[in-house]
């Protein structure tokens, strides 16, 4: 069950190295995505983007790699899944589909939350006084929509 844990942590990461080193995040189509005057993002079209992007791969990636692991020579634990996986019903199959979507979302729920400086990650509880911008445009202002209520609102 660790590989499938692992698996779901590749949708965090995804948006943690997306953000940390301000790569573009680019659309199915190539693009940008949706910008705003200026090719700039704003908050509601970079949750749309994360969404794209980090969500939606990641639970698509992680269903794939279920199916039928990637590579010559899969990591040991994914065959061992993947075989138990395919022996499933199809609702069988749905409810692990929807247990991963879930678990991916929360976890990007849980990151935003983060950002928006709702859920503490220091010791004493203080606020985390993250910025996050895209160009000038500061994507997690405190006095606009939280970055995580967009994510739900999805």
């Amino acid at each position: 069950m660790f590989g499938f844990w692992v698996l779901l942590s590749i949708a965090t990461w995804r948006l943690i190295l997306a953000i940390a080193y301000n790569k573009k995040i680019m659309s199915p189509a190539g693009g940008l995505g949706h910008k705003q005057a200026g090719g700039l993002v704003n908050n509601s079209e970079f949750i749309t983007l994360i969404e794209d992007v980090v969500s939606t791969s990641a639970i698509e990636d992680t269903i794939d790699n279920l199916k039928s692991p990637p590579g010559r020579k899969a990591d040991e634990n994914l065959v061992k899944q993947s075989a138990w996986f395919n022996s499933l019903s199809d609702s069988d199959k749905d409810m692990v589909k929807s247990i991963i979507s879930d678990a991916v979302n929360e976890s990007a729920f849980g990151f935003l939350c983060v950002l928006d400086g709702v859920r503490s990650i220091s010791e004493s509880g203080s606020t985390n006084n993250l910025k996050l911008t895209h160009g000038n445009t500061l994507l997690n202002d405190p006095e606009k929509e939280y970055l995580h209520d967009l994510y739900k609102n999805v």
